[in-house]
């Protein structure tokens, strides 16, 4: 299993220490303001590899903050962006340590959490996500919206992969359809923890054509061999890159 989300301490408050992530990376640390996290992490030679892979990326790094929890329904903060400050010192007792900022690349935005990594691993070949109603905020909404997709850990044999789309109605208990007809498919993530091929952080954009309906739930799938998967799905409504 990638994080034993268990041997977290309680759910974090504001300004205390809570939840991050960059990439396939989550993080528990101090968030010291909105779209930004430091980190200073024990220096050694895999941790400097793995950051390096994404650090030298000329596309978007995908990040969050969740200062509450990660429960579904939770808020959530997610954001394109980059690495800042990199760089590594020893002191006198030669003990190592990595120090990295990363922050936004001016998109930044705010929902709710579609899917959760907390409780069971997802098994099995498909499943659903809980519903998330915005009937106490206005119901349906303008101007689209995005979503964000974390992998955190496959297990599994025969070639594993992991699909997700998000999908929403007009009623709870309806039939649930692409938000954006091909473009509310997440890209397949494949591979497992230790050898990852896929994608594992991704982004959906929802244009301001986009009508979000009321209801917005997650539909999952696997092939291969999958005994379970850990990921999380953010999603905001209302965002508009030309505005």
């Amino acid at each position: 299993m990638a994080y034993d989300l268990n041997r977290f301490a309680a759910d974090a408050a504001h300004g205390q220490y809570g939840h991050a992530g960059i990439d396939r990376f989550l993080l528990t640390s101090q968030l010291k303001s909105v779209g930004n996290i430091k980190m200073e992490l024990v220096h050694s030679p895999t941790l400097d590899y793995q950051l390096q892979s994404i650090k030298r990326r000329s596309s978007s790094v995908f990040g969050w903050i969740a200062k509450r929890g990660l429960n579904a329904g939770y808020h959530i903060e997610m954001f394109p962006g980059s690495f800042g400050k990199d760089g590594s010192k020893f002191d006198e007792k030669s003990v190592g340590t990595e120090n990295v900022e990363f922050g936004t690349r001016g998109a930044f935005h705010m929902g709710r959490i579609l899917l959760s990594p907390k409780g069971t691993l997802l098994s099995g070949a498909s499943g659903l996500g809980p519903v998330d109603a915005n009937t106490a905020f206005g119901g349906a909404t303008t101007f689209g919206g995005a979503a964000y997709l974390f992998v955190w850990d496959i297990q599994g044999s025969a070639s594993p992969t992991f699909t997700a789309k998000v999908q929403h109605c007009t009623t709870s208990g309806g039939t649930y359809t692409d938000i954006v007809t091909g473009a509310s498919t997440f890209a397949t993530c494949s591979g497992t923890l230790t050898a990852p091929v896929g994608p594992w952080a991704q982004q959906l954009y929802f244009p301001s054509s986009a009508t979000i309906n009321e209801f917005v739930q997650v539909s999952w799938s696997t092939t291969g061999t999958v005994t379970g998967v850990q990921a999380m799905i953010g999603f905001g409504r209302s965002f508009d890159r030309s505005v």
